[in-house]
C-alpha cells in the first residue's frame, strides 16, 4: 500500500523500481557522456596550444636564422647586418640646440593648459623668421640676407584649435612671418588623419616643410592605435621617425 492508501502487487511494485531505475541510469548515462565530451574539448584544446607554441619556437628560429643569413621572412626585404667599423659617425644637426635637433622628433610634454601650444607657436614663428633661438644670440643682430637663407617652411598640423581663433592669434602674436606657415584649412579632415595614412606623408611632401608641429600626438595616431600599449604604438612612431629624417624636425 502506498502513501495515498492505494495497493500496489508485486508486479506493479517491480515496474515501478525498474522505471526508477532506468530513469536513474539514463541520467548518469547523460551525464557521462557530457563529461567524456568535456575531457575531449579539453585536450583537442590542449593539442592545439602545444601545436601553436610549436610553431611559435619554429617560427622564432627560422626569423633568427634568415636574420643571420641577410634574409627576411618574407624573402622582399633584405635584412642587412652590419659591423660598427663600417659605421661613419654624424653629428646631430640642430634647429635649436639642445632642444629641437633636425631630422629627428621632438616630444613637448606638460599638464593641460600649461602652455604647450602657444610655446610651439613661438618656435614655429623664430623658425618661419630665420631669426636665433634663445641661447643662440650673437653680439650683433643678423643681417636681413642672412636671416631670409635661415627661414623655415613649418606646418602645423593641429586637431584641438581652430585656425581662425586658435592657432592665427598665437603666431601673430609671436610675430610669424605668416607666409612661410601652412596648415589645412578642412579641420574634419584633419581630425581624421593619422600618422599611417599615405596622405600624412603626401602633405609633408606638398608643404615643402621643414619644420612640422603635429598638435597633439596622441590625435594622429589612429583610431585603431592604444596611445597605451607599447606594442601599438611602436609602430607608428617608427613609421614617423623614417618620416622626420626626410623632414627638417617633427615638433609633437
Amino acid at each position: 500500500m502506498n502513501q495515498r492508501g492505494y495497493e500496489i502487487d508485486d508486479t506493479m511494485q517491480m515496474t515501478i523500481e525498474q522505471t526508477f531505475r532506468m530513469e536513474g541510469e539514463e541520467a548518469a548515462w547523460a551525464a557521462a557522456q557530457e563529461a567524456a565530451q568535456r575531457d575531449i574539448e579539453m585536450d583537442l584544446a590542449i593539442d592545439a596550444a602545444i601545436e601553436a607554441e610549436e610553431e611559435a619556437k619554429a617560427a622564432r628560429k627560422l626569423a633568427y636564422k634568415m636574420a643571420t643569413e641577410g634574409r627576411s621572412p618574407s624573402g622582399t626585404n633584405p635584412i642587412r647586418l652590419v659591423t660598427m667599423d663600417t659605421i661613419i659617425p654624424a653629428g646631430v644637426k640642430w634647429l635649436w640646440k639642445p632642444y629641437i635637433p633636425l631630422q629627428k622628433i621632438t616630444i613637448l610634454r606638460g599638464d593641460p593648459g600649461s602652455g604647450k601650444t602657444s610655446f610651439a607657436m613661438q618656435v614655429a614663428a623664430i623658425a618661419s623668421r630665420g631669426d636665433d633661438f634663445p641661447g643662440q644670440e650673437g653680439q650683433e643682430p643678423l643681417p636681413d640676407e642672412f636671416k631670409k637663407a635661415r627661414r623655415k617652411k613649418v606646418l602645423i598640423l593641429t586637431a584641438e584649435d581652430d585656425l581662425e581663433d586658435g592657432i592665427s592669434p598665437k603666431l601673430i602674436s609671436a610675430k610669424a612671418l605668416l607666409e612661410n606657415i601652412m596648415s589645412i584649412e578642412d579641420n574634419d579632415y584633419t581630425s581624421r588623419l593619422s600618422f599611417v595614412d599615405p596622405e600624412f606623408e603626401d602633405i609633408i611632401g606638398q608643404s615643402g616643410a621643414q619644420l612640422v608641429i603635429i598638435d597633439p600626438i596622441q590625435a594622429f595616431l589612429g583610431a585603431t592605435v592604444d596611445g597605451n600599449r607599447a606594442n601599438e604604438v611602436r609602430p607608428v612612431m617608427s613609421h614617423l621617425r623614417h618620416l622626420a629624417k626626410n623632414t627638417v624636425a617633427l615638433f609633437c
